[in-house]
């Protein structure tokens, strides 16, 4: 679950028809899909998912989405921006078992999301 601060920043950018679907593919739900999830719904699905935000179940449109690891967005080519995350994820976790004396291991990035700028850029 994401700390009380993230919680924050989680919120409802369109509701459904507000926007144009072709401009995010990765809300897939429509008006016809049920259940029909109220956005207040969707909006307590997206903050307890934490990490793991199922995007299929959303017809509104928040200010997270999913990153694409096939992209090199972030990366010069032939990097993807799944190279990219794999390389931090791998560095971050040999911190964090050397701080913790730990000995986990990195597997590989299986999915990713992040939050859309704030109008500022922020």
């Amino acid at each position: 679950m994401r700390s009380d601060i993230s919680r924050f920043y989680a919120h409802l950018m369109c509701k459904p028809n507000e926007f144009e679907r072709e401009d995010h593919p990765y809300i897939t739900r429509t008006e016809k899909d049920e259940p029909q999830y109220t956005i207040e719904q969707e909006l307590y699905m997206m903050d307890v998912g934490g990490f793991d935000i199922d995007f299929t179940l959303f017809r509104c449109l928040f200010n997270y989405y999913p990153v694409d690891l096939n992209a090199n967005r972030f990366v010069e080519e032939p990097e993807t921006t799944g190279d990219l995350l794999s390389r931090l994820s791998e560095k971050s976790l040999d911190g964090y078992n050397e701080v913790e004396c730990t000995k986990y291991e990195f597997v590989k990035v299986v999915k990713a999301n992040m939050p859309k700028p704030n109008q500022n850029g922020t």
